[in-house]
């Protein structure tokens, strides 16, 4: 009868390593998927915010440009801008 008993009991805590380990594998799973998902994201956020400030380089330069000509055509007296 004792050995009946300690096998059950041996039997038991070896599903309930099994359910252990199982739950611990899909946790660890989880999370490289939610790593993953973050890095893609973060990664997809700096790709963007790289060509916003590529596009605010450009604009400022396009403003310049057009005020160092603005500038070239007035000439000297640079009060009066009605013919340029």
């Amino acid at each position: 009868m004792q050995t009946s008993h300690n096998s059950r009991q041996s039997q038991s805590s070896g599903g309930f390593a099994l359910v252990i380990a199982l739950s611990l594998m899909a946790f660890v799973l989880l999370l490289l998927l939610s790593i993953t998902t973050l890095v893609q994201v973060e990664s997809q956020s700096a790709v963007i915010a790289s060509a916003r400030v590529e596009a605010e380089q450009a604009a400022l330069l396009g403003l310049n440009v057009a005020i160092g000509e603005l500038q070239k055509v007035t000439g000297p007296d640079q009060r009066i801008t009605a013919t340029a």
